[in-house]
């Protein structure tokens, strides 16, 4: 009987798992200390503003949606009115997060709908104090991330994109934006080596100093 209930429940577990909308990361959308945000840029969620427009994310996980807001400055970009940022020649995309969670691990994920174009830089700012910054590689050529210790308050994401031609419009075309991001604890073991690491370089300058 007891077999029985564990095979259940594990079954049940399984099932509850596979049916979690995977985020850009490792996580599944919605995990704790995570968020999502998902811009489409359809109408009612596109204001202008001077300097451009600000576009507010359709779907939002966890986060104040007040508080998410994405800057495409105009010139050089604008919106078609109906769901896509085209670029007059580039798209200037300003992302800002805020954050929920201090002193963890930030780690954040981008994946952007380009029709057409390529990203010509993209960085991210975080707000408040002084960071530690690491890039990710992505599964494809739009997905790029970041890893930030500790997690600061707030942090700006800067991206630039360029474009030839699509359906003959010259520049690049934005169709979406998507950006998931979670806040986590660093294993005991990973502090344990940084530190030791950190150690180590600081005994190895003052062993070879003049």
């Amino acid at each position: 009987m007891k077999r029985m209930m564990f095979a259940l429940a594990l079954c049940a577990l399984i099932s509850v798992s596979a049916q979690a909308t995977p985020s850009l990361g490792w996580w599944p959308e919605g995990a704790p200390r995570s968020t999502h945000q998902y811009w489409d840029f359809t109408p009612g969620y596109v204001t202008p503003i001077p300097g451009g427009y600000a576009a507010f994310p359709e779907e939002v996980i966890n986060p104040d949606p007040t508080g998410i807001v994405g800057q495409i400055n105009s010139p050089p970009a604008y919106w078609d009115g109906q769901g896509l940022i085209l670029g007059r020649p580039v798209i200037v995309l300003d992302l800002k997060i805020p954050n929920f969670d201090d002193g963890l691990v930030k780690e954040i994920w981008v994946d952007l709908g380009l029709l057409e174009g390529y990203v010509i830089s993209a960085s991210v700012v975080a707000g408040d104090g002084q960071y530690q910054y690491a890039e990710l590689e992505g599964e494809n050529g739009h997905d790029f991330g970041w890893r930030i210790y500790p997690n600061p308050n707030w942090e700006d994401i800067l991206i630039i994109i360029g474009g030839d031609e699509y359906n003959g419009y010259e520049g690049p075309v934005l169709d979406y934006v998507h950006v998931d991001t979670i806040c986590q604890i660093p294993a005991p073991g990973a502090m344990l080596l940084a530190s030791l690491g950190v150690g180590l370089i600081g005994w190895f300058k003052r062993r070879h100093a003049p």
